[in-house]
């Protein structure tokens, strides 16, 4: 593991989730103490809320208080960590009811040099990034997300708002088989780093290269914008499909969710 590129990688991620909190219209950073946050996005997705560290070992009781305003906040949320909870941590996760821990890895890929040429085209399919301003298009994308990931639409909320999509750091994209939505992505870029988020494709189009196609064009489109470096989270049974791309494992994150 390379310390100096995690250390920039989880810098970033942290960045980009301040930047959407602070964009979304129902979203929120609360910054208490160095490396330590509560993270409101506007959705309910648990690992898109709740407190976030990234230093490798944050102080247990600050972290108690941070998770009893994260509680008090209402949506489903999470406790996010750069290294495995230490047992003190497991404790006030437990006190909330997040059992589940849920490991999730952060790569890297420090030059994005070689993802200057255009993605080659595949008959039939294309990438395209969502229209903000057009609320059909937020909403097949929202729909999209929903298919790919198992969740319902609103449980996706301010992700899909004009608000964020509008913003000039996000991107959202949609990988169509015809006129049939069955793949998404999103991109956060600033000060040259590149986040990937939201890859998924519908479950009755796996395995046809659509996820690899969205995920190509946002690599593309942010080497056309100036990115220098990206990063994504995976889990670890997935992280070989980003291998052929350049990605390099840098750390594992763990979330401590609810139990299912």
């Amino acid at each position: 593991m390379n310390s100096a590129l995690a250390d920039t990688a989880a810098r970033d991620l942290t960045r980009a989730l301040r930047r959407l909190a602070l964009v979304a219209p129902h979203g929120s950073f609360s910054e208490s103490s160095p490396g330590l946050a509560v993270l409101r996005s506007g959705s309910a997705v648990p690992t898109l809320n709740g407190v976030v560290s990234w230093v490798p070992a944050p102080d247990p009781s600050t972290v108690g208080m941070l998770a009893g305003e994260a509680a008090a906040a209402g949506p489903p949320w999470s406790i996010q960590l750069r290294r495995a909870p230490s047992p003190l941590v497991l404790g006030v996760a437990s006190g909330h009811g997040l059992a589940r821990d849920r490991t999730l890895d952060l790569l890297g890929l420090p030059d994005l040099d070689a993802h200057g040429a255009e993605p080659a085209a595949r008959a039939g399919f294309r990438v395209r990034p969502v229209q903000a301003r057009h609320g059909r298009s937020r909403r097949a994308w929202a729909g999209a997300l929903s298919r790919g990931f198992g969740m319902p639409p609103a449980a996706f909320g301010d992700l899909c708002s004009r608000a964020v999509l509008d913003d000039e750091h996000f991107t959202a994209y949609l990988g169509e088989e015809g006129e049939l939505p069955v793949a998404t992505g999103f991109s956060a870029l600033e000060d040259g780093a590149l986040g990937i988020f939201g890859v998924s494709t519908h479950p009755a189009h796996r395995g046809r290269g659509a996820g690899r196609a969205v995920l190509a064009r946002i690599l593309f489109d942010g080497y056309a914008r100036g990115a220098s470096r990206a990063y994504l989270q995976a889990p670890a049974e997935t992280a070989r499909h980003y291998s052929d791309f350049g990605f390099e494992r840098l750390e594992s994150w763990s979330y401590l969710v609810a139990a299912r």
